[in-house]
């Protein structure tokens, strides 16, 4: 029975494994492997990558122009992750009393103000609107 399970669940988890990231095609040769590996740390929130990718997109270095994508980037890499913050638990339906309860997220990451400016300019510019084009 177990060797029968193996692989279904190896099946299984090579079909939940995204294709893409960011628009990025991650199979092997699919993009070059410099291009993948931004777009698997920016999926795993690292900021750096996240605004390195976000200007490739933008400005269709290497990559076919995302503005929508670049946007996204830029909006996760200026955004303040991980700390600590309160979040309120309310009372269950059959009774009991509420909570606030303290979430512990990691360590705390700041947003970077180069993508905040970035994503901002992209707004004035009115190219947030406009989608892939010029």
């Amino acid at each position: 029975m177990r060797a029968q399970l193996i692989p279904l669940i190896l099946c299984l988890t090579a079909c939940a494994s995204p294709m893409t990231s960011f628009g990025i095609d991650l199979r092997p040769g699919a993009a070059t492997s410099e291009l993948q590996s931004l777009a698997e740390r920016s999926r795993a929130g690292d900021k750096q990558a996240q605004l390195a990718l976000g200007i490739r997109l933008e400005h269709g270095d290497g990559v076919a122009r995302d503005v929508p994508q670049a946007i996204k980037l830029y909006r996760r890499a200026a955004t303040k992750t991980g700390g600590k913050s309160i979040i309120y638990a309310p009372a269950s339906r059959t009774g009991g009393r509420g909570a606030s309860v303290l979430l512990d997220q990691g360590p705390e990451s700041p947003g970077l103000p180069e993508a905040a400016r970035r994503l901002e300019q992209l707004k004035a510019s009115g190219a947030a609107g406009r989608g892939n084009g010029g």
